[in-house]
């Protein structure tokens, strides 16, 4: 993607030097042929500007000699004028000449230094010569520092040009807070003074600074997919610079070529079309028709065109840019690259598969060749277009080399990018990129399924991205949990009352009166709440990185498998096919690794997804047939569990000879099958068969082995009194609960108290946990928020989920579903966005807090979410589908199982439909009995389950839970 932000041209040198005498007149003479000179470099006449700086640096020596102020700036000017032709090499030895003359007597004029410092900085940072770059930029800022008086501005843009050094290497984090302090700096300065506003004195050259930081800024978010933000402030430095500039200014035409390009790329192409457009027009008026800056206006206007599907005029403007940009610039400088690329995507999308692939190949010789290097970000898309156009033709293997290359330099930016986005912004940026890692799963299975080394290639690559931002957002909690920093303590704890605030006022659907102020006060408290978690994510930064497995790999995961177990991932990937390219629907793989002498990594195609989740949503109706207390055909959910079973778990059978456990990490819909109930026809269960134990990722088996210390005891929740008074405050008067909520009773459920009962007893004869057993009028919200760390956590009462039917018995423990009410007559509708208040919990005094419009005893999964749990070996949810949620393929269910996961539990049991309250008690019981006796978590549910299906045969009653985590 193109950085909005402009290199500074140079710095003017200042301070005297000792030198021979010279005459005013003289020195007049010389500075107007030194800025003739910048006025040809600024036109793009760049041969000619070269010519005359000569021509003003031979004066300068003969007037003043080879130590003279003056003589240094015509070297600079020499310098600038070369980098801008990209004759880096004659530019640095131009650079280096002025610094020398400057370093010399850089105590009595250190700004002269710091400038000239800055000057040399920036070429390499231009060349990629970053670590050069930064020291020069650090140098440069100590040297400023000890400027009297202090010149605050000069400061805070060298601090800037090191954030645009930080921005490209991809160091978006420390970028981040240097352009944001360049921006508040700028912002505080453009405001006027008593002073100013006394005297009328012109605030333009300050906002005039301002709009450029906001530009500068705008860039960097750009980069980080952060397009809100990035729009909001390119307008408004638009704006500002409408207001002050000539409607021909370059700065103006620039910023209107920055706004351009957002719309274009972000749906918005009428908007996009006129400012793009504009800016070709104006800049052909001011510069001419071979100048490099319009060549990039040209070319992005291209890019619009190209998206219309106007190929030729696209391509011809393309050529037209490249022309000027080799003229002026020559074929390997980083603009004249980038133009090349996006005319090889061109042809790409014109079938013109030979000349995209020569142009591409020609590209990425001279990217890897230039001074970005291997690893920038510019680098994996070209090789991503290579390996496209190399698809396209059947050149699969070479493809898939490039592409696997590419991947591996996304992760790295994807790494850096994630210590400093909040978890909505990292969920938005891997929307993008998570295609790139489906489509290369896709071309594996495709062409390469029976490729032992490339099916693991193909899981090494899914391993380091499915699932990455729930393990990113818990290394990050568990930072603030373990930390002790105080500061970092209360911001997270304002984080909480934040996201609990808005969990109230989002489950709200507001009178027609008070609809405006509703939002306003919604949009206040999202705002705090993204600036809450971007500067906790930033502060935790260090202690979250020192967690992470960087290259974890299908070898290493192999070696993590307990003794006869396999470890099963499902992937969702995209139909494609490249000979014509299409995509035709999705389907499944699966991943299979063992530890079985002689095994390798095995890639699985099962067909496409949607007959698959059809099936799926087929037993689902079975069992919810069974659990509404409505006429239940048994015959034929042996039927969808044998088809199922065909589907899904025979084509694996041949590779899981010698295998007992299996580990399963699940995708998309398959997120909703509990696998313990497929059997072939006339075969036993899965559950018979294996012990079975799911994981999000299979990352997350490293840390299976790491412990936290616990409180030591076990807190069990059981029966809540659900009509319990609460004192918590006046009842909502503008508005009421979402989807009902009001009307809703809870019944009691008195089979979980003699569950928790039983549980509290097997705990404290059989182990040494102390036990707090809460049930009734003490199974309230605010006790089970306020825990901190428990070893056992149990909850057996009511569960939710929020969908668009309903149902559900009163035998069962919760609703599977609660309708999202229509707005009356008049009302706003409010839509429930946030998928972490979609399912949850109930506790003592719901119904009259309901009742009362409120959400207290509404323990949904966003309310969780600031629990304390890390060294808490076992949460189990003995209620309602606590397992469902809303599914995104790649990185889970987001529910109560994610809530509970990233609040730090190392197991959580939970159930994928609604469950019977009696039996469910029988099979708790027998799953505390078991583990108290010494079995493991996953052996001792199993054999529970095992027990239940002799006693109930039907999946009902048995098959709906689940152990997410760490099965010992």
């Amino acid at each position: 993607m193109r950085s909005l932000l402009l290199l500074l041209i140079m710095a003017l040198l200042t301070g005297p030097v000792s030198a021979p005498a010279a005459s005013y007149e003289e020195a007049g003479d010389l500075l107007m042929e030194r800025r003739y000179a910048q006025k040809l470099l600024a036109a793009g006449r760049y041969e000619e500007a070269l010519k005359q700086a000569r021509q003003v640096l031979a004066t300068a020596r003969r007037l003043f000699g080879t130590e003279h102020r003056d003589t240094a700036m015509s070297l600079d000017t020499i310098a600038s004028i070369l980098r801008k032709m990209g004759r880096f090499d004659e530019s640095e030895h131009y650079f280096l000449q002025a610094l020398q003359i400057i370093r010399t007597h850089h105590q009595d004029a250190p700004a002269d230094y710091a400038a000239a410092l800055q000057n040399l900085a920036g070429l390499y940072r231009e060349t990629g010569r970053y670590t050069e770059s930064e020291q020069l930029y650090r140098e440069a800022i100590e040297t400023l520092k000890t400027v009297e008086p202090k010149d605050d501005q000069a400061l805070i843009s060298v601090y800037g040009n090191l954030a645009v050094l930080y921005q490209n290497q991809g160091r978006y984090a420390e970028a981040e807070p240097l352009l944001k302090a360049e921006y508040e700096w700028a912002l505080k300065a453009a405001q006027p003074d008593a002073l100013s506003l006394r005297m009328h004195l012109s605030m333009d050259r300050q906002r005039l600074f301002l709009a450029d930081r906001m530009s500068s800024l705008a860039g960097l978010y750009l980069k980080m997919r952060r397009t809100r933000e990035a729009t909001e402030l390119t307008a408004a430095a638009l704006e500002i610079k409408r207001q002050i500039l000539k409607p021909d200014d370059p700065r103006l035409i620039r910023e209107m070529n920055n706004l351009g390009m957002i719309y274009r790329d972000n749906g918005r192409p009428q908007e996009a079309e006129g400012l793009l457009q504009q800016a070709v027009t104006s800049a052909r008026n001011v510069y001419g028709n071979r100048h490099p800056e319009l060549a990039v206006y040209l070319d992005n206007l291209a890019l619009l065109l190209q998206r219309k599907e106007a190929y030729a005029q696209a391509e011809k403007l393309q050529q037209e840019a490249i022309s000027i940009s080799t003229h002026s610039l020559g074929g390997s400088h980083p603009t004249t690259l980038m133009q090349r690329n996006n005319l090889a995507v061109n042809y790409l999308m014109q079938e013109r598969y030979t000349a995209a692939e020569q142009l591409l190949h020609d590209i990425l010789t001279d990217s890897l060749a230039g001074p970005a290097g291997t690893h920038h970000p510019e680098v994996a898309t070209r090789m991503t277009n290579l390996a496209d156009a190399l698809r396209l033709q059947g050149k699969h293997l070479e493809a898939h080399r490039l592409q696997t290359e590419a991947l591996r330099i996304k992760e790295r930016k994807r790494d850096d990018l994630f210590q400093l986005l909040t978890e909505q912004q990292k969920l938005q940026y891997l929307q993008e990129e998570m295609a790139f890692v489906r489509l290369h799963l896709a071309h594996t299975r495709q062409v390469l399924a029976q490729d032992p080394g490339a099916a693991a290639t193909a899981l090494d690559v899914w391993l380091r991205w499915k699932g990455i931002v729930m393990e990113s957002q818990g290394r990050y909690l568990d930072a603030l949990y373990r930390t002790d920093d105080p500061a970092l303590k209360q911001q997270f704890e304002e984080l909480v009352a934040v996201r609990r605030q808005l969990a109230g006022l989002q489950l709200v659907q507001p009178a027609p009166q008070s609809a405006q102020s509703h939002a306003t006060r919604i949009e206040l408290l999202e705002y705090r709440k993204e600036q809450l978690e971007t500067d906790l994510t930033k502060r935790s930064a260090v202690y979250a990185k020192a967690g992470t497995s960087q290259r974890f790999t299908s070898n290493e995961l192999r070696k993590l498998l307990p003794k006869g177990a396999a470890y099963i991932d499902f992937v969702l990937v995209e139909d494609w096919h490249f000979q014509p390219l299409e995509v035709r629907g999705l389907r499944y793989l699966a991943f299979i690794v063992s530890n079985q002498p002689g095994a390798t990594v095995q890639m699985l195609d099962l067909g496409p997804s949607g007959s698959i989740n059809q099936v799926i949503t087929d037993y689902r109706r079975q069992i919810a047939a069974q659990a509404g207390g409505g006429k239940a055909d048994t015959s034929r959910l042996v039927a969808v569990a044998a088809e199922l079973h065909a589907r899904i778990v025979a084509p694996l059978l041949p590779y899981l000879q010698g295998v007992s456990s299996l580990i399963i990490s699940p995708d998309a819909g398959l997120h909703l099958l509990p696998f313990e109930v497929l059997r072939a026809k006339g075969k036993p269960y899965l559950l018979e068969q294996y012990a079975i134990s799911y994981v999000g990722s299979g990352r997350d088996m490293a840390r299976f082995g790491t412990s936290v210390a616990s409180s030591g005891k076990a807190l069990l929740f059981a029966d809540p009194d659900y009509d319990l008074p609460l004192h918590t405050g006046e009842a909502r008067p503008h508005g009421e609960l979402l989807a009902q909520l009001t009307s809703l009773q809870f019944s009691r459920l008195p089979d979980t108290k003699v569950e928790t009962d039983a549980i509290a007893g097997l705990l404290r004869h059989g182990t040494q946990i102390k036990v707090q057993n809460l049930a009734g009028r003490q199974a309230l919200e605010s006790t089970l928020l306020a825990q901190s760390q428990p070893r056992i956590l149990h909850l057996a009462t009511h569960g939710f989920f929020l969908q668009d039917e309903t149902s559900g018995g009163s035998e069962t423990r919760g609703l599977k579903a609660v309708q999202l009410i229509k707005p009356a007559s008049g009302a706003a509708h409010t839509q429930l966005t946030n998928p972490m208040l979609r399912s949850g919990i109930v506790l003592a005094g719901v119904n009259r807090a309901l009742a009362r419009g409120r959400d207290d005893g509404l323990v949904t999964a966003e309310k969780i979410l600031g629990m304390r749990l890390p060294g808490t070996d076992l949460v189990t949810l003995s209620a309602c589908e606590t397992g469902v949620g809303d599914i995104t393929a790649g990185e889970g269910v987001f529910g109560l199982k994610r809530a509970f996961i990233l609040a730090g539990a190392r197991t959580v049991v939970l159930s994928l439909w609604s469950v019977p309250s009696r039996e469910t008690t029988e099979l708790m019981i027998e799953f505390y009995r078991l583990m108290a006796s010494g079995t493991p978590k996953a052996a001792a549910l199993r054999q529970a389950q095992r027990t239940m299906l002799k006693k109930y045969p039907h999946p009902f009653y048995w098959g709906a839970f689940q152990l997410v985590g760490s099965p010992d």
